[in-house]
């Protein structure tokens, strides 16, 4: 359950046996080449008794990876975290019945929501498609799921950039058309996790003419809400609407996790450290990423005999530098990273 000695820690006894509630493994890349209906043909998980998978790394390539996973109450799969490959699996996430969050990545590219993908998948209620453009459905292959007509409907969340794209997206505009979809945005997302159970909830900013179930979480002005009754929001603000809602007094949204930083089941991604520091310059500390919410420090220095002209430091697009770098240490120490790090070194 740590981001770094899964490997040492988990057997392949309890993927199958279910005694393994949950597994993280942040670092592995491909593990399952080729396709297959079984767990000895191309089926990595086929079948597996854990609960939570999170495999932010791991392109699940095979059909049938997870299938059956999920197909019963004592052994299910509630969540699952991977990342999607260019092609075009059949039935990766089939039949996972009691699965209720998918959350995919592909942040570099583009990737097709391939055949049978989530068929019968009758209980997911949260679809996370975290891409750089809208990727592609094959057919109408959300069939079985809530987003089906006629499903009790459920929410899909994608870059604020892309929300207007999804939706009529070919075969995307089909599903979009029953009515069944709340599309929403990644970046104004927060995860409410429960400490004991680690229930997830997902915390959305209200909207006008939306679809909200009862215990849904929204939050409007800073407070947070807790829907009451099932009903299509209007124009009255929750703030003003004691039949439909309730405010939850003890929580604030600042102590939520934010979906575009967060995996779904409350696991930190990994900010980029872009640095470019021209010929003369050098950073001490050399990774390239940064969990979010972790602390980072490098030092800059430069070859004997040259000046250093200047040192800048943005995180999440904003220029950070006077707080967080020292000029007569030439040292960065950001105490919380809240998004992908830039730092540019100009040298003579």
């Amino acid at each position: 359950n740590t981001r770094t000695e899964l490997g040492e820690r988990v057997t392949l006894d309890g993927l199958i046996d279910g005694s393994l509630e949950t597994f993280k493994d942040y670092d592995s890349g491909d593990i399952s080449t080729g396709a297959g209906s079984s767990a000895t043909d191309g089926g990595r998980f086929y079948n597996c008794g854990v609960r939570k998978l999170i495999t932010p790394r791991i392109y699940y390539n095979s059909g049938y990876a997870f299938k059956y996973s999920a197909s019963s109450p004592e052994s299910y799969v509630t969540i699952i975290v991977a990342r999607e490959n260019a092609t075009n699996p059949a039935a990766s996430y089939y039949m996972c019945t009691y699965l209720t969050i998918l959350d995919l990545n592909r942040p570099s590219s583009y990737f097709n929501f391939g055949v049978n993908k989530i068929t019968n998948c009758v209980r997911l209620k949260h679809l996370i498609l975290r891409t750089v453009s809208a990727c592609g459905l094959t057919g109408t292959y959300l069939s079985g799921t809530p987003f089906a007509s006629g499903g009790s409907g459920g929410s899909i969340y994608v870059p604020q950039s892309l929300i207007s794209t999804y939706p009529t997206k070919s075969n995307w505009s089909t599903y979009n058309g029953y009515g069944t979809i709340t599309w929403q945005p990644i970046e104004s997302t927060y995860l409410r996790i429960d400490d004991e159970t680690e229930e997830v909830d997902f915390v959305t900013l209200w909207k006008t003419s939306t679809k909200y179930s009862v215990d849904q979480y929204v939050y409007y002005d800073g407070a947070v809400y807790k829907c009451l009754v099932a009903h299509t929001s209007a124009d009255t603000t929750p703030d003003s609407d004691a039949e439909n809602w309730s405010e939850e007094p003890s929580e604030d949204i600042s102590t939520y996790k934010p979906l575009q930083y967060y995996y779904a089941d409350g696991s930190p991604i990994a900010q980029s450290i872009t640095k470019t520091l021209g010929t003369y310059g050098h950073s001490s500390n050399t990774d390239t990423s940064v969990y979010y919410d972790d602390p980072y420090e490098t030092t800059i220095t430069v070859d004997y005999g040259h000046v250093l002209n200047s040192v800048t430091v943005t995180m999440d697009g904003t220029d950070v530098t006077s707080t967080v770098y020292d000029e007569s240490t030439g040292i960065i120490s950001i105490t919380a990273v809240k998004g992908p790090i830039t730092i540019t070194v100009s040298a003579t």
